[in-house]
């Protein structure tokens, strides 16, 4: 039996060639968003369990890994598998939290959210933190590095 393909309609033509071009517009140039909210520390949240394992001691971390997913825009949830370069603006409260360990969440939060698939991939990556007391938030910008495997 032979199976007739049905003829894509004009609509879904168009939204094609715009993943294309989204997937094209990323590779040459990257992409940057907003997360709004404070990043919660993982260092200060875990904890041992009795059976040898790490848990956190709350869910804050989990949380923000939920709102970062619900704030990364659909097109940039493409699980990139090549290395990429992570640039970021932290915009914090105040100077009390590690700014390496916010990094290490972020990181985290970008493999949950589905922008890249493992956070190994982060090959190079820039850092900046600044104090917003009214809005604290972070600046991403993701790019993949050409020629490299």
């Amino acid at each position: 039996m032979k199976l007739k393909l049905a003829k894509p309609t004009k609509k879904a033509l168009e939204k094609h060639n715009t993943m294309i071009e989204d997937i094209i517009d990323f590779v040459k140039n990257g992409f940057t968003w907003e997360v709004l909210g404070e990043i919660p520390s993982m260092k200060n949240d875990l904890r041992i369990s009795r059976r040898g394992g790490f848990y956190h001691k709350d869910n804050a971390v989990k949380k923000y890994k939920q709102s970062f997913a619900w704030q990364t825009p659909t097109k940039f949830r493409m699980e990139i598998i090549r290395p990429v370069v992570v640039t970021t603006v932290i915009f914090m409260k105040d100077r009390r939290k590690d700014c390496h360990n916010l990094q290490a969440v972020i990181f985290d939060s970008l493999e949950a959210a589905g922008v890249i698939c493992n956070d190994r991939q982060i090959v190079k990556w820039n850092g900046e933190a600044l104090i917003d007391r009214e809005n604290p938030r972070v600046v991403i910008t993701v790019k993949e590095i050409e020629g490299m495997k």
